[in-house]
C-alpha cells in the first residue's frame, strides 16, 4: 500500500458530505500542540534523579503548548455553528435537534467509551489502582461529570476533561446560535466579539499548574464557563466562512498572515504569556482565516497527509498521553545524560511512530466506523448476518 493510499483512507467521513480539509489540517496543528506538550512533561518526569527542571527557551514553550486544546474548541464552535448559521443566514435546512444531539452520541461516544475501557484496564494491570477505587471515578468519566462531581480532571484518562468541557457546549450550541439570527452581519459580529472580550478579560488561558492553586480558576478552566470564547471564536469563523465564500475571497495577502502569525504567537507564548492568553482567541480568529483564505495557506494545510492525520486527532487525543506513558518507562534510560533538548528529540523520533501506529488501529477499529450516521444500522445488519450464517 503507497503512503497516499494510508492517508487517502484515513480521511475522515462527515455526516454532511461537506468536507473541508482545511479544518482537519487546523486539527493537526492542535494535536501536535497538545502531543508536544505531554511528551515533553514525560521526558522531564523522567529526569535523572536530583537533575532539575530544564531552564530553557524551548522547554518553557512546550508547557506553553497546552493552548492546543483552546485551538480544538474554536473548531469545535466552527463545525458545530455552521449548520445552525447555514440555516438563519443562508435559508438552509432546518436542524433536527433529535438528529443533532443523536449524532453527537453516535459519533463521539463508541470511541470515548472504547478508550476509558482501555486504559481502567491498563491502570489495572499496572497496579495504578483498584476496581473499588476507580470504579466511581470510571463512571463519572462516563457521564462527563468527573470534573463537577471531583472537582479535578478524570483519574482515568486526564484528558477526558476538555471532552467535558465540549459536552458542555454541544449542549447549551443550540441556544447559543440563536445569535445567528440576527439579521444585521455588523451588529451580529458585534455581539460576538463583546461576548468573546469580556470572556476572555474574565478567564484568560491559564497553566493549569498555577490553576490548582485557586479553586474559582481550576473550575473555571475546566468548565465551558472558562472557555467559552474559544467555541464563540468557531461561531464567529463559521458567520465567515458562510457570509463571504472562500472561493471569492480567497488571495495570497492572507499567506502573510500564516507566515509571520504562527511564529508570532510562538514568541508571544514565550516572551508575553500573560497578554498571549488573553489574545488568544483574536489569535486564534486570525491565524483560522488566514488558512482558510490564504491561497497557499489552504493548500498547505489541506495537504493529504497534514489532513489524513489531523481528521484522527480523536483518537490520537484519547490515547497518546497513556502511550507516551507506558512507552516513557521503556525509553527513559536512551540519552538519560544528555540535555533536555537532545533527550526530547530522540523521544520524539521513538514516540511519534509508535503512538501514531497505535491510534491508527484504534481509529480505523473503533473512531472512523462511527463516523458514519448509519453506523448503528450497518452493525445490526451484520450482527444479523453472523446469527444467520
Amino acid at each position: 500500500m503507497s503512503l497516499n493510499s494510508l492517508f487517502l483512507g484515513l480521511r475522515r467521513h462527515t455526516s454532511s458530505g461537506l468536507y473541508i480539509p482545511e479544518l482537519d489540517g487546523l486539527r493537526f496543528v492542535a494535536i501536535l500542540c497538545v502531543f508536544i506538550f505531554h511528551l515533553a512533561g514525560d521526558v522531564v518526569r523522567h529526569n535523572p534523579p536530583g537533575v532539575p527542571d530544564p531552564d530553557s527557551a524551548f522547554f518553557y514553550l512546550t508547557q506553553q503548548l497546552n493552548i492546543g486544546v483552546p485551538l480544538f474548541f474554536a473548531i469545535s464552535g466552527m463545525i458545530l455553528g455552521l449548520p445552525f448559521a447555514r440555516y438563519w443566514l443562508l435559508a438552509g435546512p432546518k436542524i433536527s435537534l433529535k438528529r443533532y444531539f443523536l449524532r453527537r452520541v453516535t459519533r463521539l461516544e463508541p470511541p470515548y467509551i472504547a478508550a476509558l475501557l482501555l486504559l481502567f484496564v491498563v491502570k489495572l494491570a499496572g497496579h495504578r489502582g483498584t476496581v473499588p477505587e476507580m470504579i466511581p471515578h470510571l463512571g463519572a468519566s462516563v457521564l462527563y461529570l468527573h470534573s463537577l462531581l471531583y472537582r479535578d480532571m478524570s483519574t482515568i484518562n486526564p484528558v477526558a476533561w476538555s471532552l467535558e468541557v465540549e459536552v458542555q457546549f454541544y449542549i447549551l450550541a443550540p441556544v447559543l446560535a440563536l445569535v445567528f439570527a440576527v439579521r444585521s452581519a455588523a451588529l451580529r459580529r458585534l455581539l460576538i466579539c463583546l461576548a468573546i472580550v469580556v470572556a476572555a478579560a474574565l478567564n484568560p488561558w491559564t497553566d493549569m499548574n498555577v490553576s490548582r492553586g485557586n479553586l474559582a480558576t481550576w473550575m473555571a478552566h475546566l468548565s465551558l464557563a472558562g472557555n467559552i470564547q474559544y467555541f464563540l471564536t468557531g461561531f464567529l469563523l463559521a458567520d465567515f466562512f458562510l457570509v463571504l465564500p472562500v472561493a471569492k475571497y480567497r488571495n495570497h495577502r492572507w499567506d502573510i498572515v500564516t507566515l509571520l502569525g504562527w511564529p508570532a504567537l510562538i514568541f508571544l507564548l514565550i516572551r508575553y504569556t500573560q497578554i498571549a492568553n488573553v489574545a488568544l482567541p483574536a489569535v486564534i480568529l486570525l491565524l483560522y482565516v488566514a488558512v482558510f483564505y490564504g491561497t497557499r495557506s489552504s493548500r498547505l494545510f489541506a495537504t493529504l497527509w497534514v489532513a489524513s492525520i489531523g481528521g484522527m486527532c480523536y483518537s490520537i487525543y484519547l490515547l497518546h498521553n497513556y502511550a507516551i506513558a507506558v512507552l516513557g518507562f521503556i525509553t527513559e534510560r536512551i540519552g538519560q545524560g544528555l540535555p533536555f533538548e537532545a533527550r526530547f528529540v530522540i523521544q520524539s523520533l521513538i514516540m511519534t511512530p509508535a503512538v501514531l501506529a497505535l491510534c491508527i488501529v484504534f481509529y480505523r477499529l473503533i473512531e472512523q466506523p462511527c463516523m458514519r450516521p448509519d453506523w448503528p444500522a450497518r452493525l445490526r445488519r451484520f450482527a444479523l448476518g453472523k446469527l444467520q450464517a
